[in-house]
């Protein structure tokens, strides 16, 4: 069995921006910053910690590298955890897309698992990715734990899976909140979650922004 031990990145400068960043490369705030030194603090007090693998997104990284360095393991950077790719809608705010991009913005809202941001790819095609991405870890790493650095929509559109749930799922899925730790094993192909977006060591700097 391989313990997938999942955290969401820390408020970015994105975030408080309000702007869509997939692969916007925006780095953490200084709430963020706090927030990555409580999950670093709550992960090693809690796990013991076998590999970290990180989003190349400077927020995931920025979140996750002093628990890769207080465990003595290197920070490997894997493209299959990356945030979704935005197309024409990184870097703006949600007023600019929904006025510019006005039937794929309506899809959004509504459908997010089914959507496509204009010119970017889908969450079905992000959680084929990670799917893939988590699976090929499991394989380097039987019986350990593995910390992954990923983002928001990552997160969600893979709980579809570990739900057993169809992607248009999604859309009932929350948001996690920044700097949330999700514990999920996967054992014999198949994923079981044990918690999801725990915060219970943010004392009161949850911030729970979407991928903006």
């Amino acid at each position: 069995m391989t313990k997938f031990i999942i955290v969401r990145h820390g408020q970015s400068e994105a975030n408080l921006k309000e702007l869509y960043a997939g692969r916007f490369d925006a780095p953490l705030t200084e709430i963020g910053r706090k927030q990555a030194e409580l999950v670093t603090e709550y992960v090693m007090k809690t796990y013991q910690v076998h590999a970290v693998y990180s989003s190349p997104l400077l927020r995931a990284r920025e979140t996750v590298k002093k628990i890769a360095e207080l465990a003595g393991v290197p920070l490997q950077i894997c493209e299959g955890i990356a945030e979704i790719y935005g197309g024409e809608w990184e870097g703006k705010t949600l007023p600019e897309i929904a006025k510019n991009y006005t039937k794929d913005a309506l899809i959004w809202k509504n459908d997010i698992g089914n959507a496509r941001p204009t010119g970017g790819e889908s969450f079905a095609e992000v959680q084929a990715r990670a799917d893939k991405a988590l699976r090929e870890i499991a394989k380097s790493h039987d019986n350990e734990n593995v910390v992954i650095g990923t983002h928001g929509g990552v997160i969600r559109s893979m709980q579809c899976l570990f739900e057993n749930q169809p992607i248009g799922y999604m859309k009932d899925i929350d948001w996690q909140p920044n700097a949330s730790v999700s514990e999920v094993n996967f054992e014999n192909g198949r994923y079981t979650p044990v918690k999801m977006g725990y915060t219970g060591h943010l004392e009161g700097l949850i911030t729970l922004l979407a991928n903006l």
